[in-house]
C-alpha cells in the first residue's frame, strides 16, 4: 500500500518527528539536571530509551547527531564530542532555567499542559 504523500500526511509526519525530538530533549535536560557529574551519551540514551520506549541505540544516534549539538548551540548543555560527556551549562542552575532558555531559542517546545513538569509554566 502506498504511503500518504498528501500535504496533510507530510505535515503530520513532520509534526510527529518534531514531537519526538522535543520529547528526547526534554528527557535529556531532566536527566542532566539531576546528575551531579557529566553523563555519557550512552547512559543518557539508555535512560531516554526506557522513558519513551525507543531503542537506546537509535536514541543515542539522535542525541549525537541532532539533539546535543542543538542544545549546545543555544548554550543549554556542554557536550564534548571526543569524550562523549555531557553536562548542563554552568550558568543554568535549575531545570526551569534550562528549559526556558531552550524554549526561547527554539531548541524544544513546551509540552501539552497536562504533560508539563511540576513548576514549569508557559
Amino acid at each position: 500500500m502506498p504511503r500518504d504523500r498528501s500535504a496533510d500526511g507530510i505535515a503530520a509526519a513532520v509534526a510527529e518527528a518534531d514531537r519526538h525530538t522535543s520529547e528526547r530533549r526534554w528527557h535529556a535536560l531532566d536527566y542532566l539536571h539531576r546528575c551531579q557529574y557529566p553523563a555519557t551519551v550512552e547512559e543518557i540514551g539508555e535512560h531516554i530509551g526506557l522513558q519513551i520506549g525507543e531503542a537506546s541505540n537509535e536514541v543515542r544516534t539522535a542525541l549525537r547527531s541532532a539533539d546535543l549539538p542543538a542544545l549546545t548551540d543555544v548554550d543549554v548543555v556542554q557536550y564534548d564530542v571526543e569524550s562523549q560527556l555531557v553536562c548542563v551549562a554552568d550558568a543554568l542552575d535549575t531545570l526551569d532555567a534550562c528549559v526556558r532558555q531552550a524554549v526561547e531559542a527554539g531548541a524544544i517546545e513546551w509540552p501539552e499542559p497536562e504533560r508539563r513538569a511540576g513548576g514549569l509554566s508557559g
